[in-house]
Formats: C-alpha cells, sequence, structure tokens
C-alpha cells in the first residue's frame, strides 16, 4: 500500500527507529530523535539514501527513486554507485562544507566573541567569492584580489582565517598545498 502525505505527517518518533513502506522499494525512515530520511532498496541489494523528509516530499522522492532505478538499468549498479561515491568526495571538496567542518574545529576554546567576528567576516568577505567553489580551484590570485580589496587590518585577519582553512583542507587531504 502506497503512502500518503497525511500518513508521513502523522509519523511520530518512536523509541527505536522504524519504517514506512511506499511502492517499489521506496520507504520513509523514522528516527527516534524525529529525523526522516527516505530510502530507495534497490532488489534487496543495495540502500540508498535519497533524501530527508520535509526538504523531499512524497512526490519528489518517488520521482528521484525512478530515476536512480532508471540510471541502475541503463548504467549498472557498480557504475551508479562509483558516481555516487564521486559526487561525495566533490561535495567534501566545495568551500562552505570545508569552511563548515574547520568551524567545529576552531570553535573549540575560542572565545564567543573571537567565534562571532571570524563567522562575520567569513560571511562578509570570504564565502561570497568562495561558497560553491571547489577549493583546489581556488587560485592565488583569487586570493589576492580579495585581500587587496580589504584594508591592512581586515586583510591581515582574513588571511590568518584562509590559512586555517587550507591547512585544514590539507589535514583532511582535500588538498596537496595550501597556496595561502
Amino acid at each position: 500500500m502506497s503512502l500518503t502525505d497525511l500518513k508521513i505527517k502523522k509519523a511520530k518518533p518512536k523509541e527505536k527507529k522504524y519504517k514506512l513502506y511506499d511502492s517499489d522499494y521506496l520507504y520513509l525512515e523514522i528516527y527516534p530523535n524525529g529525523k526522516k530520511q527516505w530510502i530507495y532498496k534497490y532488489k534487496n541489494i543495495k540502500e540508498f539514501k535519497i533524501g530527508d523528509y520535509p526538504s523531499l516530499g512524497l512526490k519528489e522522492a518517488r520521482i528521484k527513486r525512478d530515476e536512480l532505478k532508471r540510471d541502475i538499468e541503463f548504467n549498472g549498479l557498480d557504475e551508479v554507485i562509483s558516481k555516487i561515491k564521486l559526487k561525495k568526495a566533490e561535495q567534501k571538496k566545495v568551500f562552505s562544507n570545508i569552511v563548515n567542518e574547520w568551524m567545529e574545529v576552531y570553535k573549540k576554546g575560542k572565545a564567543k566573541r573571537s567565534v562571532t567576528t571570524t563567522i562575520q567576516r567569513l560571511q562578509k568577505h570570504i564565502l561570497p567569492i568562495f561558497k560553491n567553489k571547489d577549493i583546489s580551484k581556488i587560485t592565488t590570485k583569487e586570493i589576492y584580489n580579495l585581500l587587496k580589496k580589504a584594508e591592512k587590518p581586515t586583510a591581515e585577519k582574513l588571511k590568518s582565517i584562509l590559512n586555517g582553512i587550507f591547512t585544514y583542507a590539507i589535514s583532511k587531504e582535500y588538498i596537496k598545498h595550501n597556496i595561502i
């Protein structure tokens, strides 16, 4: 029996995670913390997490399932898994994702005011330029142009922030060299 939007909205968390089944091996997993996640199980071989509810609704989840199923049937399961792994690896290299990871490390042991000013500098000066860019594709010329636009004390702080981010990226093997 297929799911409905009403059934999904009424689904409440329980002590253990549980599943609400839709059609054609699509189901919604509901976790004790209230998170709801769409999963497509291909021929009882491989599970694919295709999105979270409510950001991905029932109709969209069915569309994604159908696209994934067609892709597997056309290209093969191994090829699709390889593509997904590659896409995840590329997402890890997106500058804003690295900044988020770095901030979790940076925040530890720092004064709240220091963290707040760093976030403000990132949001005002750095992220508008590099947010969706692959960190390995950022050039020294782009960094230089960014720093040139800022006043000297701000430029020095921005350089320090960027150095921290690039050093972190090296430690995670997202890049090989710190261009700062």
